[in-house]
């Protein structure tokens, strides 16, 4: 318990607040000034006297006499930002800092739990309150399965493909429940990224808004720390019956981001088996490697520990855990399509460190959320005797060429003649 009189050293100030304006303990985020607590008493063993959030998008900090600053939008996004800079009493020499990309262990969550199925509303709600959970539970990187919202069609792979009379209706609801990023239906997960200052994860059966309206798309979203999309990764390649539900994606989303929980990039369930796509990934220095997937049992625990080898990084495998009873009664033809009770879908979802070591999981047929703490920094430090793109790569002999492009359905030049309404003639 911190004692009275280091309270009373840290302040909080809300935007437009004074320098010398004493306002105490001000902010709307419990996290954050638990988390600020915690650095002080634990991680820095240093006071930080003032905090303030300014109009502009800055959050300002005064340690140790010297004013460090980040740009950010809640004190939570701040105190990401400080402990990744400053951690470990690590700080800068100057007097003004901005974000210094270096890692430090985090805490990983991995969400295997059933969505509400078919049904965006209530998965999402699902969604936001695992979220909460994780960050109590000291996560910052936080991993949903694939297409975790609104569901997997898992469907596909019990009903022939001539039955057109089944696979209509059930393609429809899904279809009617699909994220469309465009229109912010992803929202609710990105507010909570913003106000716990989290980095998510999470896979999406994305409808195409700006092309047919139709097609979509198995798809996994990273979304940063204040909320916004940091990339969108469609998936290359459905596989087999899945092809009957999901367009194929592009190279667009083939890239590595920087968070706070270092390098992360991913693959999605089958894509994994593709050499060339885990090798896209390697040569942009990935250091969590996230592979959200449907597959599940031990080919696919082996796939997940030898990518850990191969790419000397972490990999994070989401599964997707599913019972015969979390499908709803109300699902079309419900009784013709899940006649069997039980595990649809154990999960296994798994947690492994640079060099296939497994440091938790596999969570098998359980519905939790499963934790770890990484270090990105071990991904340089084991790759020293094997990194497949850099000095065990043999680019004099093999080539790669990565098409990012986005895959347009249609192009459109110029604005074209756009007449005016012509008015309704009423008889």
């Amino acid at each position: 318990m911190l004692s009275t009189r280091r309270r009373e050293r840290v302040l909080l100030l809300r935007p437009g607040c004074r320098c010398g304006e004493r306002r105490g303990l001000e902010t709307d985020d419990p996290r954050a000034r638990a988390a600020i607590y915690a650095a002080v008493e634990r991680r820095t063993r240093q006071t930080i006297p003032f905090i303030r959030l300014c109009e502009q998008r800055r959050v300002v900090a005064h340690v140790d006499g010297l004013e460090h600053y980040t740009i950010a939008t809640s004190i939570a996004e701040w105190w990401n930002a400080w402990q990744w800079e400053f951690g470990r009493g690590r700080r800068q020499p100057s007097g003004k800092t901005g974000l210094a990309m270096k890692s430090r262990p985090y805490g990983v969550a991995v969400i295997q739990r059933p969505p509400a199925f078919y049904e965006r509303e209530e998965t999402l709600r699902r969604a936001v309150a695992a979220v909460d959970e994780a960050v109590a539970g000291g996560a910052q990187l936080i991993v949903f399965p694939e297409t975790y919202v609104p569901g997997y069609p898992e469907w596909v792979w019990h009903i022939a493909p001539d039955r057109y009379d089944l696979h209509g209706p059930i393609f429809r609801t899904l279809r009617e429940n699909a994220v469309d990023l465009a229109a912010g239906d992803l929202q609710p997960l990105q507010e909570a990224a913003r106000r716990h200052g989290v980095t998510i994860a999470c896979g999406i059966d994305e409808l195409n808004s700006e092309f047919s309206r139709t097609t979509m798309y198995n798809t996994l979203v990273t979304i940063g720390t204040n909320g916004e999309i940091l990339n969108r990764h469609r998936k290359l390649m459905p596989t087999n019956p899945e092809r009957m539900v999901w367009g194929m994606g592009d190279g667009s989303g083939l890239r590595v981001v920087d968070t706070p929980s270092g390098r992360v990039g991913g693959l999605i369930c089958w894509e994994n088996y593709m050499p060339l796509a885990r090798y896209a990934l390697y040569a942009q220095g990935i250091e969590v490697y996230i592979a959200p997937t449907w597959d599940q049992g031990p080919v696919w625990l082996a796939t997940m520990q030898h990518i850990a080898a191969e790419g000397r990084c972490w990999v994070i495998g989401c599964g997707s855990c599913l019972h015969s009873s979390d499908i709803p009664v109300a699902f079309p033809f419900r009784a013709d399509v899940y006649q069997e009770d039980g595990w649809i879908n154990s999960g296994d979802s798994v947690i492994v460190a640079p060099g296939g070591k497994i440091v938790a999981g596999p969570l098998h047929e359980e519905a939790g959320i499963l934790y770890a703490e990484c270090d990105p920094a071990e991904a340089a430090a084991t790759r020293r005797t094997l990194d497949a793109a850099g000095h065990y790569s043999r680019p004099d002999v093999f080539e790669l060429r990565v098409n990012r492009r986005p895959h347009r359905a249609a192009e459109f030049d110029g604005d074209g003649y756009a007449p005016a309404a012509i008015p309704l003639v009423t008889e």
